[in-house]
């Protein structure tokens, strides 16, 4: 049995330093100290940080099984997908940061959109592992969880656009994406109970939330690309993305430690 008391001791030291960063990553929205692009520039850095480090995580986790090892292509998968979520908002951020307001189509888009496939597949895995179904039914299902994305999204521009429009298409299919991840995810939490296991999946549920916000916020041309245009729609919807992050860093964390603490007192 691990060390509970260093595993709690290093909880509240991830935790705080979590906390602390997304208190700055406010605080600097609110007051912006910097002068020039300052304040934007810090703030991508910070974002990326939140999006980077699950990526960091995963690559630990890897480590903990062999090649062998079902559980490992679970992480696998996941660590593809989250590397493609971190291009994609690098990307993003310097788009940001050169030409100020990005188009709902940029060149991340595709990056997000392969990135989703790939976690697709990670929580099919996961079932799969469960319900021992074969590879064939878990390309059928992630397929099946992509199209009906994809055809939600486009009745939905449809019925408010009256025709297709790749932007309202973009924003209302990543809701729908988040949509079908944290359904399979809820089921996956339901599964494993409220045990260790279950603490990555709730990320999903917070990732959805977030580009809700972020859709909603494109739709009504109320999301402030710049910090010095002062808007608090900006910074909602980014505080959730960074939330989401945090909580997927949590989940992967929780897992690290215990594999970690497991193997130093075998």
């Amino acid at each position: 049995m691990f060390n509970t008391t260093r595993f709690k001791q290093d909880l509240v030291l991830f935790l705080a330093f979590m906390s602390l960063l997304f208190l700055i990553y406010t605080g600097i929205y609110v007051v912006a100290p910097f002068d020039g692009i300052g304040n934007d520039l810090v703030l991508n850095l910070l974002y990326l940080f939140f999006s980077g480090y699950p990526i960091i995580l995963l690559w630990g986790l890897l480590r903990y099984y062999d090649s062998s090892e079902a559980p490992r292509l679970i992480w696998l998968h996941f660590l593809v997908g989250f590397g493609l979520f971190f291009i994609g908002d690098s990307i993003w951020a310097v788009l940001n940061m050169t030409v100020g307001e990005v188009s709902s189509f940029s060149i991340a888009d595709p990056l997000y959109l392969l990135g989703y496939v790939f976690l697709f597949i990670g929580l099919f895995q996961q079932h799969r592992l469960i319900f021992l179904f074969s590879k064939r039914r878990l390309a059928i299902y992630t397929s099946l969880s992509y199209l009906l994305a994809i055809g939600c999204a486009t009745g939905l521009t449809f019925w408010y656009a009256g025709a297709f429009d790749i932007a309202s298409f973009l924003e209302y299919l990543y809701p729908f994406l988040d949509l079908s991840l944290a359904l399979i995810a809820l089921y996956l939490v339901r599964t494993f109970g409220q045990g260790w296991l279950s603490r990555p999946f709730w990320g999903f549920i917070a990732l959805f939330l977030a580009d809700v916000i972020y859709a909603a916020s494109l739709q009504s041309g109320q999301y402030a690309f710049s910090v010095s245009q002062d808007n608090l729609i900006r910074l909602l919807s980014d505080t959730v993305y960074n939330i989401a992050y945090i909580v997927f860093a949590l989940g992967f964390w929780w897992q690290y430690m215990v594999l970690k603490l497991d193997a130093e007192s075998a």
